[in-house]
């Protein structure tokens, strides 16, 4: 299910959203979306796949299911899929249902790719490796993330794209999420219309 925050309004990403759509109809491998927290990765990446439309697939990683091999990636396995075969029976699983996917070619977005278990971690780094799907993965930058996550940049299969960050007069910078519209203030606007939009806290580093 998409948060509130998934609807909002998304501006001054277009050129990175452009990038990201380019190099999947050039047949590349996929991009890396890695930066601090507070800039907007999540939100990107499901710009991106909204774009992609039904050929995205979502993965979320979470600290809990990193507790499961493959638990990020469980929804994507068929409820009566034969897992007796351990590990590699997974793999090869998984690894089939993107190369029998056919055209449009299947996207796999990765949400905080860092949290993946090493399972998981394995199966992306082997589907950018043989290039059935075209990945977009995001990864908060300086945290702990399996080896093959880091594999992914360092071995050249994913381009990173750090996302942007805009900035307020003076230099302060600002959340990369946007809202349009006049701000709602009691002085203004005791009862808030639908046009209306909440000012966003800005950072004090």
């Amino acid at each position: 299910m998409r948060s509130a925050q998934d609807t909002w309004p998304l501006l001054d990403r277009e050129r990175e959203l452009t990038e990201i759509l380019r190099a999947y109809r050039e047949r590349g491998n996929g991009v890396a979306l890695v930066g601090a927290g507070g800039l907007g990765r999540t939100r990107l990446a499901r710009e991106a796949q909204a774009r992609l439309g039904a050929a995205a697939q979502w993965v979320a990683a979470t600290r809990a299911g990193a507790t499961i091999e493959f638990g990020a990636l469980a929804h994507l396995l068929p409820e009566d899929a034969d897992l007796s075969g351990g590990r590699l029976t997974v793999l090869r699983r998984l690894t089939r249902r993107f190369h029998d996917a056919g055209e449009p070619r299947t996207a796999l977005v990765v949400d905080d790719a860092h949290l993946l278990d090493h399972a998981s971690a394995a199966f992306v780094h082997h589907l950018a490796t043989h290039g059935p799907a075209f990945l977009i993965v995001t990864r908060r930058a300086g945290a702990t993330a399996s080896d093959a996550i880091i594999a992914l940049e360092k071995e050249g299969l994913v381009t990173r794209r750090p996302p942007g960050r805009t900035s307020r007069p003076g230099g302060a910078s600002s959340p990369t999420v946007r809202w349009s519209g006049p701000p709602c203030c009691a002085a203004t606007a005791p009862r808030p219309g639908p046009r209306c939009w909440t000012p966003p806290t800005w950072p004090t580093s």
